[in-house]
């Protein structure tokens, strides 16, 4: 009859070994192991957690989709390629914010659940922004008529309201442009220029000024470039070791947090 044997230590879980079979690693993971959790626990987390670091990051999209709102922002404010002050232009411009919002927003909290905080703080906060400024645009909302030709919104209580709108937000962008100091240039740079263009903007409306509006929409078209930029150059980050010679500016210019 055969005796039986106890399968081999490398075999069992730390739990299950004898206390003559126990290594030192052993005892150190019981040293590091919470009251109430066994090292089995603690190895099934360990698990988990290498399973959650593998999901990509929410920030180049979420800098993509900035960059896309604000270029779309400078465009009509410029006068660049779309009419400033046409309904229609209006229009397609209000169902772009709305949209590139409603990405923000999603991106926004993907971020808070990877623990990025100020990149998720920036996508929701401008994501938020931009789906009541999409609202305004729409014809549904707006206090203008599609049939009339072009509106000046600089003029009148609604460009006023307006104003107060992109000024609150160029306050919002200067906090933020202070958490991003010590962080990222791309971020830093991104969170200045919106801060500018917007400020620009809100003058604009306030005075009213069609050269300041034309101004604002310009330094937004850059701030634009430059969050496309970082985008790529977290798209190129991130994908090193798949072969990729990722250039060092690259590098300095992606955002990681």
């Amino acid at each position: 009859m055969e005796q039986y044997q106890p399968p081999n230590r490398v075999d069992r879980t730390p739990s299950e070994r004898t206390p003559s079979e126990r290594t030192a690693s052993d005892r150190m993971a019981d040293d590091r192991t919470p009251v109430g959790r066994t090292p089995d626990d603690r190895m099934a987390t360990g698990r988990t957690a290498g399973v959650e670091s593998a999901i990509a990051s929410p920030v180049p999209l979420g800098l993509s989709f900035l960059a896309f709102a604000t270029a779309v922002i400078g465009c009509y404010y410029a006068s660049f390629i779309i009419p400033y002050g046409g309904v229609y232009a209006r229009s397609a411009v209000g169902a772009v914010l709305l949209a590139s919002g409603i990405v923000l927003l999603l991106t926004g909290m993907r971020a808070f659940h990877s623990a990025h905080s100020m990149t998720a703080t920036i996508f929701t906060a401008y994501g938020g922004f931009l789906l009541a400024i999409g609202l305004v645009f729409l014809p549904l909302f707006s206090a203008f008529p599609l049939t009339s030709g072009t509106i000046d919104v600089g003029i009148g209580g609604y460009g006023l309201a307006l104003g107060l709108f992109f000024l609150c937000w160029a306050i919002f962008a200067a906090i933020l442009f202070v958490g991003t100091l010590r962080r990222n240039t791309a971020l830093m740079a991104t969170t200045a220029l919106l801060c500018l263009a917007f400020l620009l903007l809100a003058i604009g409306q306030f005075v009213p000024s069609i050269t300041l509006l034309r101004i604002g929409g310009w330094v937004a078209i850059i701030g634009a470039l430059v969050s496309w930029a970082a985008a790529v150059a977290s798209i190129l980050a991130s994908e090193r070791g798949e072969g990729l010679n990722i250039p060092a500016t690259a590098d300095r210019f992606a955002v990681a947090e």
